[in-house]
């Protein structure tokens, strides 16, 4: 059996029921939170594996249409994708709104701010109505910041415009190495294209994962003409990670010390926030950073077609 399930640690005699075929069949059981966190997992099982299935079918289906830029067959695909995972989300609201007292309720809803799946007004309304005793949980406290900095984890101290300057456009790239997925450690000068964007995002970072597809696009028509991209995750779970660039299919190379933001290279680049981008020349130097869309285009070609 190859899989992770994950318990509640708290005060009380917490039961496992382990299935040896699916780790999703696990019960939980023997306190409340245990308690809850089963009860919200057996209400999604079926949708999780109508979710993962659809993606394992549809995987080449999805890549050949992103790199033909096929809109007609993206938009079929992601406006199913779209509907399992809209039964997912209004599964997750209703749980939350009945079980105000469960631990996974925080949980939830952090996920749901962090990925934006609705105004973070509207979500503020279900955080509020949370037990006072979850509130004053690190999670619970967390939660609380992202609401007020409109979906975004609390940022880093300030850096000094001195320490800015040394990652603003017309200076030379820091260098960097740090893991890949497999635990192999990547350099920044080994991942270095005739145009190189350093893609800074995380998993959970909702604006991130919506910019992905547009990204993705971008390399597939210029990536053979010398674009490379490395992506540095601000994420805190490898798994999380990992999941995040198989579902957006991010072929790229990655690195992460998976340390949020204490991520030794967004602070090296004094990231703020994400996402962010640093686009680099062929000899390592940052010739712009944050563009986006047609912007971002526009400047890669030029780059790419310079002698």
């Amino acid at each position: 059996m190859v899989g992770k399930t994950e318990i509640i640690l708290e005060n009380g005699e917490i039961e496992l029921d382990v299935d040896k075929d699916s780790i999703f069949k696990t019960k939980r059981s023997g306190t409340f939170n245990n308690d809850k966190l089963d009860e919200y997992y057996t209400s999604i099982n079926k949708m999780r594996r109508e979710m993962m299935d659809f993606q394992k079918k549809n995987k080449d289906a999805m890549m050949k249409a992103y790199q033909s830029q096929d809109t007609v067959a993206m938009n079929k695909l992601n406006k199913k994708y779209q509907e399992l995972s809209k039964r997912m989300q209004d599964n997750a609201i209703d749980f939350v709104e009945k079980n105000p007292k469960a631990y996974i309720s925080v949980l939830l809803i952090t996920q749901m701010v962090s990925m934006q799946t609705k105004p973070i007004t509207e979500l503020k309304k279900y955080y509020d109505k949370l037990d006072a005793d979850l509130k004053k949980t690190k999670e619970g406290k967390e939660l609380a910041e992202m609401i007020k900095n409109n979906g975004m984890p609390a940022p880093m101290a300030p850096q000094s415009p001195e320490g800015k300057a040394a990652a603003q456009p017309g200076k030379q790239a820091a260098g960097f190495s740090a893991p890949n997925p497999d635990g192999k450690t990547v350099s920044l000068k080994e991942s270095l294209g005739k145009v190189t964007i350093v893609d800074f995002w995380a998993s959970w970072c909702g604006p991130c994962r919506k910019e992905n597809p547009s990204v993705l696009a971008l390399y597939n028509r210029y990536h053979s003409k010398g674009l490379n991209i490395i992506g540095v995750s601000l994420d805190d779970n490898k798994e999380s990670w990992k999941k995040a660039i198989a579902a957006d299919k991010l072929e790229w190379t990655h690195v992460s010390n998976l340390k949020k933001w204490d991520e030794p290279i967004a602070k090296l680049y004094r990231v703020e926030s994400i996402p962010a981008t640093f686009i680099l020349d062929a000899k390592g130097n940052i010739v712009a950073e944050n563009l986006r869309g047609s912007d971002l285009e526009a400047k890669i070609k030029a780059l790419i077609e310079a002698k």
